[in-house]
């Protein structure tokens, strides 16, 4: 699956490269405006803005999964549908803020605390340390099933923990291909593939594993009789890479030439 996923990914960021970064300056404006904002307020008022810039942020990134959703199904996102959008990603947004919050607040406080209570507090440092990697790797799939599937929080939350765990190395690699896609962000300014890139990597990402399940649903006797049955994914990837197509170096930065 990952060779199909590498490609399908590069490609789909590739094709909107300038849809991206479209989506990635609002979000810089948005940090940026209020991060400077709050440099010159009073503390007390800048923590309560930030708190605001935090969830702010989270549902305007919960959009943006909206938005590359459309792009991973090969489908169009026109501007002028992102204010419906943002509305409909304020709720799923604002859950997303907060258990990424969490994580992070864990991670921050809770872990160093516990790494100066000696032999013990180690122990617990490093399984909140894993404990908060996990959450924060579960969640990748969290937005992407909201728009794709719907159903509510604990619904989505269920499920996004049951493909971690039934996918755990996919689910691993996902994330570290989500941190090299912020790491490499900086040679264009973060306007891509920036944020909305890694959005649009964990859309991908999912839409490629429900083929699975789609599959096992529709072999769900042959699986129960044999045991187990190796997922078929060549065969599963027949239409996504005539989606997908075959490129050239020369059609991609010349595609009415190729």
């Amino acid at each position: 699956m990952v060779s199909f996923y590498l490609k399908k990914a590069f490609f789909d960021g590739w094709d909107h490269l300038f849809g991206l970064a479209a989506l990635n300056a609002v979000l810089l404006a948005l940090a940026f405006g209020g991060i400077s904002l709050a440099s010159v307020l009073p503390p007390a008022v800048a923590i309560a803005l930030g708190f605001v810039l935090w969830f702010g942020l989270s549902v305007f990134f919960a959009a943006t999964v909206a938005a590359t959703m459309r792009w991973s199904d090969y489908g169009d996102f026109h501007f002028s549908e992102l204010f419906g959008i943002i509305r409909q990603a304020i709720l799923p947004g604002l859950q997303f803020g907060l258990f990424i919050g969490m994580a992070v607040l864990a991670l921050a406080f809770t872990v160093p605390f516990y790494m100066g209570q000696g032999l013990l507090g180690a122990a617990l440092a490093g399984l909140i340390l894993w404990l908060s990697i996990a959450w924060i790797i579960g969640l990748q799939f969290y937005l992407p099933l909201w728009f794709r599937v719907g159903g509510g929080m604990r619904k989505n939350l269920r499920k996004s923990f049951l493909l971690l765990l039934d996918n755990l190395g996919i689910s691993a690699f996902l994330f570290l291909w989500s941190l090299l896609t912020l790491v490499v962000s900086p040679l264009l300014a973060f306007l891509a593939p920036g944020p909305a890139g890694v959005t649009l990597a964990w859309n991908d990402a999912l839409r490629l594993l429900l083929l699975k399940y789609d599959w096992r649903e529709a072999h769900k006797g042959e699986i129960v009789e044999s045991k187990s049955i190796p997922v078929p994914w060549k065969e599963l990837f027949v239409e996504e890479e005539e989606r997908v197509g075959k490129r050239s170096l020369k059609g991609m930065f010349f595609p009415w030439k190729d």
